[in-house]
């Protein structure tokens, strides 16, 4: 059976493609699931203004990132944690520690896009890396402070 690629699916094809496949693994995994279509004109042309709606969002979505890296480059942050004589730390700064120090900051960042590229174990400023998207990313600057025990 000759079906039209809705969606990308791994071994068999990319969106848009046309491919072969039994009747069975059509008509009981990929017509159900919205994952494939009968080729005709009129499913080809809707195809296509599918991937044309999807580029527009995907480059408006690209801009806004590359503006909220602009914004995001440079910025910076404070967490206090325990820390040993010499400012080694007991334990590491994690990415939801970096994420939720901007947060109180009032920037929104995912956890899941800061790239540590080694642990912070020690006070003082460290770079790290937030990967928005593909290709766009920005630099920030995490400051790692002895937590200051309160007396009283």
């Amino acid at each position: 059976m000759r079906l039209l690629l809705r969606e990308d699916i791994e071994k068999l094809g990319q969106r848009g493609e046309v491919v072969d496949v039994r009747v069975g693994y059509a008509r009981n995994f990929l017509l159900p699931r919205g994952y494939a279509m009968a080729v005709t004109p009129e499913n080809l042309r809707r195809l296509e203004l599918e991937k044309k709606k999807l580029s527009m969002r995907e480059a408006q979505r690209t801009e806004e990132l590359a503006a909220f890296a602009k914004r995001l480059d440079g910025a910076s942050c404070t967490i206090e944690v325990k820390a040993g004589a010499e400012g080694h730390l007991y334990g590491s700064v994690s990415e939801k520690m970096i994420a939720d120090a901007f947060k109180k900051g009032g920037i929104e960042i995912d956890e899941r896009a800061i790239r540590l590229e080694k642990a912070i174990k020690e006070t003082g400023p460290h770079e790290v890396s937030v990967v928005l998207h593909g290709d766009i990313t920005a630099k920030v600057k995490v400051w790692v402070i002895e937590a200051t025990e309160e007396k009283g």
